[in-house]
């Protein structure tokens, strides 16, 4: 529904109006001496008054009118003036004006009704007026109530229009959920600012591509109508960052863009991308859940060899999924190395997608050791992607892949059967290896199925896997996206028997509030904290104060990445319970898993 908006009078519609009451009032009451005809032609100029300015209320605007028809009447009887055609042609000027104005029939209705009145009585006290005049009054006046019906029609028709054209104009170019520009908008601004490069090679700009990290898991955890809420937020907070040389716009879904123009340095840009990323990974509170977010982000710089807003927007997009590979929270600079690569990880995307068909992916396992027996307790599965043209793909390759496409889902269903499978049969083939378990790695987007308590059950009952023999490595930056609904479905998870681990201890967020809140049984310590325990006091003290830390919590405490005998006996000293890395083991398919398991076990 189209609102037609009233214009609002100017000073000079109020002084033209004021001017024409007043001769009006003059014609009515110069040389006339009846004093009740005065008094009314007063009144009926202070009701036509108030009739016009009152016009925007309703009810108060037809009081006046019908109270100013009356007066006029009045005056017009009771008048001694030889009232002719002139001061009456005053009147029906005024009331037209009024009508085409304000929107007022009732001074024409006026005008109408004094016609025939003047025509059935001749007796009224004002001289004789040929019936010739009041006929042509009476025409006058329903003609200039036609038209000035019609004017006003025209004028409120091409008003609405106006409305109409400009709410189609910001449908086109503007986003209905953020009211930030949109893709249209910003395309077009590219369009003039890469003209304007041509001619004058100062005007240097940047773009960049903005998409935030797992935003589909955020929807479907949290419902579609927060999601809005959330990119509406977004669109505020980038605003804030913005001035008149920064265009922000929404592109769709989650993908944000940024065109700054006038740049006199790449610092400058860098500098708002890094207030980007800071001010998007502050976490928003809807609906009492903290929600944290963070963006990968691409940013090209002009150059004259790009001549369209295309090769820019491809070439942002390619920084932008570059920096999802990377790990994403992060911006990508485009060049062309990065083109080279991301064209080859376009080439895995497609075959990954049929890499579970074509029965690619393959496990490998890499032994977890006790540290106060030195035997092999469990193995972690570790994924790898036998290649048909590249050979074996390391997990670092391809994983960053599948979450960002989604095949994550398929493909971490398929590793926990496969993984269940293999222990359950080393279980019947091996004496005392009842409490042989495997670690399986779980994804933020796996975490947030809704079914997913349900499906490692199922696997669990299909697999003859008993729960204790099987632990979930959590990642801490999978717990962030919804810590409530990730808190639930841990501890579901552990209501079954699951064994809960948090992976990569020390190097994401590693809030010390995470490991009360949430029912892990085993804490891992990073690689990165034990490549250099033999030499590094201060790592040591680190890994210390982790494992003293995990004891005071009851857990326990797997180190992975030991590669010497230096580092194995400081960790025995320290007390750590669980070992992995390549002094043991490196990851072994499932046949070299079995040799050792034979070693270990008969």
């Amino acid at each position: 529904m189209v609102v037609i908006e009233k214009k609002s009078n100017s000073s000079k519609e109020n002084v033209f109006f004021c001017v024409f009451a007043l001769l009006l009032l003059f014609s009515l009451t110069y040389n006339n001496t009846s004093y009740l005809s005065v008094i009314s032609s007063v009144l009926y100029i202070v009701f036509i008054l108030c009739t016009f300015f009152f016009r925007s209320r309703g009810f108060t605007k037809y009081f006046f009118a019908a109270v100013s028809l009356a007066s006029c009447i009045i005056s017009l009887r009771y008048s001694t003036l030889n009232f002719g055609y002139y001061i009456l042609h005053y009147y029906y000027s005024i009331a037209i004006y009024i009508y085409i104005m304000s929107d007022i029939i009732f001074p024409n209705i006026a005008g109408i009704t004094l016609a025939f009145v003047l025509m059935s009585n001749s007796t009224y006290s004002l001289a004789p007026i040929p019936h010739e005049i009041i006929t042509i009054i009476l025409i006058n006046s329903i003609a200039l109530t036609v038209i000035g019906y019609l004017i006003r029609k025209y004028v409120a028709q091409q008003h609405s229009l106006k409305i109409v054209n400009s709410s189609l104009y910001n449908i086109t170019l503007q986003d209905s959920l953020t009211n930030l520009p949109n893709r249209v908008y910003f395309n077009k601004c590219i369009t003039e600012i890469t003209k304007a490069l041509k001619q004058n090679k100062k005007d240097q700009f940047a773009i960049a591509i903005m998409d935030l990290d797992g935003f589909k898991t955020i929807n479907d955890s949290l419902g579609h109508n927060n999601g809005d809420i959330i990119l509406s937020l977004i669109g505020k907070r980038l605003l804030e960052l913005s001035n008149d040389s920064i265009i922000v716009s929404r592109f769709c879904g989650d993908e944000f863009a940024i065109l700054v123009k006038d740049i006199k340095s790449r610092d400058e840009v860098i500098n708002l991308i890094e207030k980007i990323l800071i001010s998007i990974s502050t976490p928003f509170i809807i609906n009492n859940h903290e929600i944290k977010c963070s963006a990968s982000i691409g940013v090209v710089f002009s150059k004259e060899e790009y001549t369209t807003a295309e090769q820019y927007l491809k070439y942002a997009d390619i920084a932008m999924y570059e920096a999802k590979l990377q790990g994403k929270d992060r911006y990508v600079i485009f060049d062309e190395n990065i083109q080279k690569k991301i064209m080859k990880n376009l080439k895995l995307e497609n075959d990954l997608k049929h890499a579970l068909e074509r029965n690619e992916l393959i496990l490998y396992y890499q032994p977890i050791v006790s540290l106060k027996t030195d035997k092999i307790i469990g193995f972690e599965a570790l994924v790898r992607w036998n290649h048909p043209e590249l050979g074996i793909i390391s997990p670092t390759d391809f994983i960053p892949i599948a979450e960002e496409t989604g095949l994550i889902i398929p493909i971490g269903k398929w590793i926990l059967q496969e993984a269940c499978k293999q222990v359950s049969l080393w279980q019947k083939n091996y004496k005392n290896t009842k409490s042989l378990f495997v670690n399986v790695n779980m994804s933020a987007m796996q975490l947030n199925q809704s079914d997913i308590v349900e499906q490692i059950a199922e696997v669990l009952r299909e697999t003859k896997v008993s729960p204790n023999n099987l632990s979930i490595e959590i990642t801490e930056s999978s717990l962030i996206t919804d810590v409530i609904k990730s808190q639930t479905v841990l501890e579901q998870m552990r209501n079954l028997g699951i064994n809960i681990q948090i992976d990569d201890f020390g190097t994401g967020y590693s809030s010390l509030s995470y490991l009360q809140r949430f029912p892990f049984n085993v804490i891992k310590v990073d690689k990165s904290f034990i490549q250099q325990l033999d030499s590094n006091n201060k790592n040591h003290s680190v890994v210390k104060s982790i494992i003293l830390m995990a004891h005071e919590l009851n857990m326990k405490v797997t180190v992975e990445g030991i590669e010497t005998a230096g580092q194995l006996t400081r960790l025995k000293n320290l007390g750590c319970e669980h070992g992995q890395g390549y002094y043991f083991s490196k990851p072994l398919n499932k046949d070299d898993a079995e040799k050792l398991l034979l070693k270990y076990f008969n």
